[in-house]
């Protein structure tokens, strides 16, 4: 086992937050209510149909995001914004691919900094620091587009799982799946329940 270096993915959760963002502006900007998405009562003007029938159809969070989207593509921040996160993600995919070049077939990595949440725990929090703190070390592999597998492995003092993630170089799914399959049947992990 080698320790590796991955000195960008560190940022690759405000990366994910940004583009996201861009892409959810993006994306969302065909659900106008004519041709897809809900359409809301008759207004006064085509503009005032299509944003009362977002208003009607998205909820905060998704209007959250297209309205950072598009103030993120805005043509005055575009290039401090957009193209800064991009250059990142390229860099956090290098250092991969680093990896993968001085011969390392697969990585291991945690997949969240502590044990499970019990479903109390976790309903009790917004949806921003959730995906935040649980998508901090599993980002980094869908910043740089490299396939990753998630495996629980024991569980912790508490009775909540604990699980470990394996990352290949693309195109190496046969090996990381093996891999995962091997280790699953190994750790022979219980089956779990929700507890409240």
């Amino acid at each position: 086992m080698l320790l590796v270096s991955l000195p960008h993915t560190q940022h690759s959760i405000a990366v994910y937050s940004l583009l996201n963002a861009v892409e959810v502006a993006s994306n969302m900007a065909r659900y106008d209510g004519v041709e897809f998405g809900h359409r809301s009562g008759e207004h006064a003007s085509t503009e005032a149909m299509f944003a009362d029938s977002r208003r009607a159809a998205f909820n905060e969070v998704v209007r959250g995001r297209v309205l950072a989207g598009n103030y993120f593509l805005l043509r005055r921040h575009y290039e401090d914004y957009v193209m800064q996160a991009m250059r990142i993600r390229r860099l956090i995919a290098a250092d991969f691919e680093r990896i993968w070049r001085s011969g390392c077939d697969l990585l291991l990595a945690p997949v969240t900094l502590s044990d499970g949440h019990r479903y109390s725990e976790f309903t009790q929090r917004d949806s921003r620091t959730n995906t935040a703190a649980l998508d901090y070390c599993t980002q980094p592999a869908n910043m740089a587009g490299i396939p990753a597998v998630t495996v629980p492995v024991r569980l912790s003092s508490r009775g909540l799982p604990v699980s470990l993630q394996l990352m290949a170089p693309m195109f190496g799914e046969q090996q990381l799946l093996q891999t995962a399959h091997w280790l699953e049947r190994t750790v022979r992990f219980p089956r779990l329940y929700v507890i409240d």
